[in-house]
């Protein structure tokens, strides 16, 4: 669950940097990702619902953001070329663009990526291939 939870947190910070406008209104699973989603929490950060429940996250003050509930311990910032690299519990994985719209992972996260789903979300590649994400 680890690393599903990373997968999905690099599409996480790639949404949230290209859609912010789509976790305002909430975004649901496809596929395998069916039976979880992401909320606002009001705050500027993010609390998981249906099977996210209990997880969230926060901005970290720094451009980036940590772990709060079951993420606690995990972060991501800013890779400095327009990807995400992992903090804490995430230290290793990251992602980059895949210079078609989509992303790559990079580290623990290699063979994994996302592409635009041409209907406003988002489904997996590589090893998140069954995976996906659209707003509710």
């Amino acid at each position: 669950m680890r690393n599903g939870a990373s997968v999905f947190f690099g599409l996480f910070v790639m949404l949230i940097l290209a859609t912010p406008m789509a976790f305002a209104q909430g975004t649901q699973g496809t596929g395998d990702n069916t039976g979880r989603g992401w909320q606002s929490d009001g705050a500027g950060g993010y609390r998981g619902t249906g099977d996210n429940t209990g997880r969230g996250w926060q901005s970290d003050g720094a451009g980036g953001y940590r772990g709060t509930g079951d993420n606690t311990g995990r972060g991501w910032q800013s890779d400095g070329a327009g990807g995400s690299r992992g903090t804490g519990n995430n230290t290793g994985r990251g992602w980059q663009s895949d210079g078609a719209g989509g992303s790559r992972g990079t580290g623990d996260n290699t063979g994994r990526g996302w592409q635009s789903d041409g209907a406003g979300g988002s489904r997996g590649t590589g090893d998140n291939t069954g995976r996906g994400w659209q707003q509710r």
